[in-house]
């Protein structure tokens, strides 16, 4: 006879009733979902920082890269061959828009270059240099040797 208990398997009140186990089947895959639209890593060098995203199967054409002000935005765009009269059996690639944002401040935006290969875009983002501070001796006024010197 089967047993489903058999081997550590054990059915639950929770398991018999389907719209529980939907739950939380959905909040696992939402555990689990990446939380952007695609990776990304962030390295801090010395001099600049390098930015590489992971975009495979692309087409430079498809990737977007914009400044505005300190924020970089990288736009891709998954299009597929819009040919007509084609009879799908199933068609399970993407056909829509990636976009992630990041702030800048501290980059020097004039120097930003972009590279894409084999499916990774690679920012290079120099640093700004802070200007070197200058040592400045500020004179310092008081009221009270100004009321001196009127009364003199």
């Amino acid at each position: 006879m089967f047993d489903p208990t058999c081997c550590g398997a054990r059915t639950t009140q929770e398991e018999k009733n389907p719209f529980q186990m939907l739950s939380k089947w959905t909040a696992e895959l939402l555990e689990k979902a990446p939380s952007h639209p695609f990776p990304v890593d962030v390295e801090d060098l010395p001099e600049l920082y390098q930015l590489t995203a992971e975009l495979p199967g692309l087409r430079k054409e498809q990737l977007q890269v914009q400044l505005d002000e300190e924020q970089l935005s990288i736009t891709a765009h998954l299009t597929q061959d819009q040919q007509e009269h084609r009879q799908w059996i199933r068609k399970e690639r993407p056909h829509h828009t990636l976009h992630r944002t990041f702030d800048i401040t501290g980059v020097d935006t004039s120097r930003i270059r972009a590279h894409y290969q084999n499916g990774l875009l690679t920012l290079t983002l120099p640093k700004l240099h802070p200007k070197e501070a200058s040592v400045q001796t500020v004179e310092i006024h008081c009221a009270c040797e100004e009321k001196g010197k009127a009364n003199s």
